[in-house]
């Protein structure tokens, strides 16, 4: 394909012990900002051809649009990325052979409850053990890490509370770990 497609797709961000990456949310393949997908099939069971192939899962799944999907719940993120390379199109979206993230989501609103009125000022990464929450200590490398958006107004102390490894993150921290523009949305 010459020219890239623009898509949208939830990912995960994962603790790596020294920083943070990007997951896909089925597996526990890590990619970085730009990426080229392969086949995580056994060898006997692999195609020879590169990913995706028609009679395999494999590539970079991603959707036309968000609202196509449903809501996307913690321990997921949003992601804006272009497909370039091989693309299979399907009725809601796309399998691709490449895939470059455009951008992280990180949210529109403080994770308060009640909801808060005021914008986000502060990301702050809270390390899940598993993908139920539960959490006894430290986070292991692997270990996904929920992206909880914070206003200023409830910002001072919720780090400490939420027991993140990180300090407090603007989006230009967290896009630094990251390799790719972070934003709110």
């Amino acid at each position: 394909m010459d020219e890239p497609i623009r898509a949208v797709k939830r990912a995960v961000l994962r603790y790596t012990g020294e920083g943070v990456t990007l997951a896909a949310t089925a597996w526990e393949h890590t990619y970085g900002p730009d990426a080229t997908a392969v086949c995580l099939q056994p060898p006997e069971r692999s195609h020879r051809t590169p990913a995706p192939d028609v009679h395999c899962t494999c590539g970079f799944h991603a959707l036309r649009e968000r609202r196509v999907a449903k809501v996307a719940i913690f321990p997921y993120v949003w992601l804006d990325v272009e497909l370039l390379g091989r693309v299979i199109v399907h009725e809601r979206g796309y399998r691709a052979g490449r895939q470059r993230v455009l951008a992280v989501l990180a949210g529109s609103a403080c994770r308060i409850a009640p909801p808060c009125p005021l914008p986000p000022a502060t990301i702050v990464l809270d390390p899940l053990k598993d993908v139920f929450g539960i959490r006894d200590g430290p986070p292991e490398e692997g270990n996904p890490l929920r992206l909880v958006p914070w206003c200023s107004r409830h910002a001072p102390g919720q780090a400490e509370w939420v027991g993140s490894p990180f300090p407090a993150l603007n989006p230009s921290d967290l896009a630094g770990m990251l390799g790719t523009e972070v934003r709110w949305g």
